[in-house]
């Protein structure tokens, strides 16, 4: 799956619930915060907040990145 930013997660909720995990990243922890508020709230149990390093750290390491 790709990524689906923060404003659009609740849209995705039938495809997320099917993963045995979600890791929910950005750039500075923010807005990861802001999604997984919104997806337990939605019953979502399966959340995995990466909080440090992020999408910074994803793109050191070498691993593709789509824009």
């Amino acid at each position: 799956m790709n990524n689906i930013s923060h404003e659009e997660v609740l849209q995705h909720l039938g495809e997320l619930k099917k993963f045995d995990k979600i890791y929910v990243h950005c750039r500075s922890g923010g807005r990861v915060q802001m999604a997984c508020y919104d997806l337990v709230n939605a019953g979502l149990k399966n959340l995995v907040a990466v909080v440090d390093g992020g999408m910074p750290e994803w793109e050191t390491c070498g691993f593709p990145v789509e824009r």
